[in-house]
């Protein structure tokens, strides 16, 4: 009996815990009323978005890089010049590749250059720059004009620059 009683009063609970009053009471769901569908998906492919056929543009554009490395170097900001192009290698390599022997002498050309070298420890940008106006220059010409072509919305004229003829041979060694 002690053992009954000790064991209940273990068991047991206060009063209030267990009232049926105090359960909360499930709610009501909220009604859900299907949309109605708005008819077929329209898919644009036109507009400002879609110039030579890319769906994202870049953000920053060789020609974009050149002006900007340029008013930094003007301003004498030559350290906020060298940031600027570290931050953008690849747009860099391409302001140096698409360079054509006019803009070869360029200080900001030729900055760039300068930059990219430092990164890769050698002067190969600065020397391939030199060396433009000999054995690359028709390409780089050719090239820059294919490309002109290319963003003035005529492939076809691009396509008749026909760029594999100029393009450097393993034994030119026009490019780093």
């Amino acid at each position: 009996m002690a053992e009954a009683g000790v064991s209940a009063a273990t068991v047991a609970a206060p009063a209030g815990c267990f009232q049926p009053t105090s359960a909360p009471k499930p709610k009501a769901a909220a009604a859900v009323t299907p949309t109605a569908p708005a008819g077929p998906m329209r898919v644009r492919t036109d507009g400002a978005a879609l110039q030579l056929g890319e769906l994202q543009q870049p953000t920053l554009t060789p020609e974009a890089m050149v002006a900007k490395v340029a008013n930094h170097l003007t301003a004498e900001r030559t350290e906020t010049a060298r940031r600027f192009v570290l931050r953008f290698p690849e747009v860099a390599q391409e302001v140096l590749f698409g360079c054509d022997p006019a803009r070869a002498a360029d200080p900001t050309v030729v900055f760039v250059a300068t930059v990219q070298d430092s990164l890769r420890g050698d002067a190969a940008w600065r020397t391939w720059l030199q060396e433009l106006p000999g054995s690359g220059r028709s390409y780089a010409a050719k090239r820059a004009q294919a490309v002109g072509q290319l963003k003035a919305g005529n492939p076809a004229l691009a396509a008749a620059t026909n760029l594999p003829v100029f393009a450097p041979h393993e034994t030119d060694k026009t490019g780093p």
